[in-house]
């Protein structure tokens, strides 16, 4: 039996359309396999 493994990635994109973008082309490329996508909007400053 094949021992399943977790792994993270983590994307980080400026605005909603290349949001959209990656989050609709990541769900069709990985429609065979169970995943789950979460996204959160922060704003990050460099001073």
């Amino acid at each position: 039996m094949e021992e399943s493994r977790k792994r993270v990635v983590l994307l980080i994109v400026e605005g909603n359309s290349e949001e959209s973008l990656l989050y609709n082309r990541l769900r069709q490329l990985f429609e065979q396999h169970e995943i789950r996508l979460e996204i959160n909007r922060v704003t990050y400053f460099m001073t």
